[in-house]
């Protein structure tokens, strides 16, 4: 945690990439890519980018396909694969499909529309992209679409909420200079969700590498350059210009683009109120319960009878469900997690990289990082298919080598089951995060600190961060203080609220993002309401099965 200054909001121009069903992964060896219910069929549409970030390189997928049912056809379901320059559209079951890149990327657009498919693919990264001449699918069953030129429009496009626009939909090519005008009712806003491919041969860097993205609105230009997967811009205006060009350079790629209008989104203001500093001390305490029980005995914390100020140091027990996980060789803390059953320690995805289950050790019971008396080395790793681009599904559970004795000290933290409304209400972060310059040598790091920030609402959040977050199916909650927040090192570890019903203390959020640890953008967390079903099916999936996470009734 760290105390800092109010300084003031500085917006970022990130390349943002798509937060709704887009997996983006990165192709740096033999990888597994299939439908998220795989071996069982899938009824929902869903899509994959596949990306080898090597110079010159390309993506080799070998694919297994099959449809339910004996009459599959593309108007119900199909997969549809492409690297840019070719587009497949399977849609009858295939066997060893195949589809080498001629750059570095491919798509896999999973599109259901009543019918139900089921796929598994090997990806690959290759060192050259696909060959002229290479007859990979010699087959009548695989429809390659012809190459289709982008529309030419000279007056506005009229957007409304009841469909989505798909104008924006075609190939590109040299010499590009398009323009696309949509509008709204003036009481809507605008949002635009688009997926390409582009490469530019050869390329030209100094030069956004010879193609530009545009999204303008008003007088406010943000434009993107050079690769990207997807796009995504949420509006504050009833108009947007959408602008592409493209140099004499040669240009390969696709683009498709969905716009739609939505109600219009207010901007609200968030930093301008004050922060409440104050923690009652009889916030979780065991003795005092609330109108609702739990289904087990979770979420209490100790607490000494003064009321603390946020941006201290905890209690020595205070949150019995807090952990600090470390190297197991250096005993070097890297990230925080929760206890959510004996077994069983929520942290975040990318808090584990390339870590392997026995470079881990938990420790737990103590408010001192250095104090690992109580601790137990890591079974087994189970990860969600996190994005680091986008930030999404940054979320997973350490099943741990032995069992966790539950005492006054050490116990599980609530779950919530569904979205607990909490946008404006303040929560409580807490780790052993990095301290601000000014903290280093006065406060001892070694020692958990918590603070309370307030939630902020996700389109805010949203705007704030470049239009970062989708607004309609959020998976992140987003948090403010003018003066402190999470840092490195905090990742992974327990966002709380206080539920009043019960008078203990839920896991919210799993700190995802923060900017850098400069207070200048809010902070988001992953939302762990919308992971529940997920928790309970990869407890049920571990050695530990019958283990019970504990969650407020209903």
């Amino acid at each position: 945690m760290m105390l800092l200054l109010k300084v003031l909001l500085v917006i970022v121009l990130l390349a943002v990439t798509n937060v709704n069903c887009l997996h983006e992964i990165a192709v740096t060896k033999s990888t597994v890519v299939s439908n998220s219910d795989y071996p069982s069929f899938s009824t929902k549409p869903d899509n994959w980018a596949l990306r080898n970030s090597k110079v010159g390189g390309a993506v080799l997928v070998e694919c297994n396909i099959k449809f339910k049912g004996s009459n599959p056809n593309c108007a119900t379901a199909s997969l549809e694969i492409s690297d840019g320059v070719r587009t497949d559209e399977i849609c009858t079951n295939r066997t060893n499909y195949r589809m080498h890149s001629k750059f570095t990327s491919i798509s896999i657009d999973l599109r259901i529309n009543g019918g139900a498919l089921q796929f598994n693919c090997n990806s690959t990264p290759m060192d050259y992209g696909r060959p002229d001449k290479d007859d990979y699918n010699n087959s009548e069953d695989i429809q390659s679409k012809p190459t289709k030129t982008l529309p030419t429009v000279n007056e506005d496009i009229v957007v409304t909420k009841d469909s989505i626009n798909r104008i924006i939909n075609g190939n590109f090519t040299s010499n590009m200079n398009y323009k696309y005008t949509f509008r709204s009712a003036k009481d809507e806003h605008i949002k635009l969700r688009c997926e390409m491919r582009v490469h530019v041969t050869p390329p030209t860097k100094p030069s956004c590498n010879g193609f530009k993205f545009f999204l303008q609105v008003g007088g406010k230009k943000r434009w993107i350059c050079g690769e990207k997967n997807a796009i995504a811009h949420l509006g504050q205006s009833d108009k947007l210009d959408v602008i592409i060009t493209s140099g004499p350079n040669k240009v390969v790629g696709d683009i498709e683009c969905e716009v739609k209008a939505i109600n219009q989104i207010k901007y609200s203001n968030y930093k301008q109120i004050a922060s409440e500093e104050v923690d009652s001390s009889e916030h979780g305490l065991k003795q005092i319960t609330g109108t609702k029980e739990t289904t087990c005995a979770c979420g209490w914390a100790n607490k000494s009878p003064a009321r603390v100020i946020f941006g201290k140091d905890t209690g020595k027990h205070e949150f019995p469900w807090s952990v600090s996980l470390q190297y197991k060789s250096s005993k070097f803390h890297f990230c925080g997690g929760s206890i959510i059953t004996p077994y069983h320690v929520i942290t975040a995805s990318h808090c584990i990289g390339s870590k392997k289950a026995e470079h881990i050790l938990v420790v737990m019971g103590t408010y001192n990082r250095t104090d690992n008396r109580i601790s137990s080395e890591v079974k087994a790793i189970f990860e969600h298919d996190y994005s680091r681009k986008t930030h999404i599904n940054d979320i997973a559970i350490l099943e741990l080598s032995k069992k966790v004795e539950y005492t006054q000290f050490v116990g599980p933290v609530c779950l919530p089951k569904r979205d607990p409304q909490i946008v404006r209400q303040y929560i409580t972060a807490m780790g052993w995060g990095r301290l601000h310059k000014t903290e280093q040598g006065i406060k001892d790091q070694n020692i958990m600190k918590k603070t309370k920030l307030r939630v902020v609402d996700i389109a805010s959040c949203s705007i704030d961060w470049n239009y970062h977050w989708d607004v309609e199916s959020p998976k992140v909650i987003c948090t403010w203080s003018n003066h402190t927040d999470i840092c490195i090192g905090d990742s992974g570890g327990p966002v709380v609220w206080l539920d009043p019903e019960t008078n203990r203390y839920t896991l919210v959020g799993l700190p995802a993002l923060c900017d850098s640890c400069t207070l200048r953008m809010p902070s988001a967390h992953t939302a762990v309401h919308v992971f529940y079903d997920w928790i309970q099916d990869i407890i049920k999936k571990s050695s530990q099965p019958e283990a019970s996470t504990c969650s407020k009734k209903d």
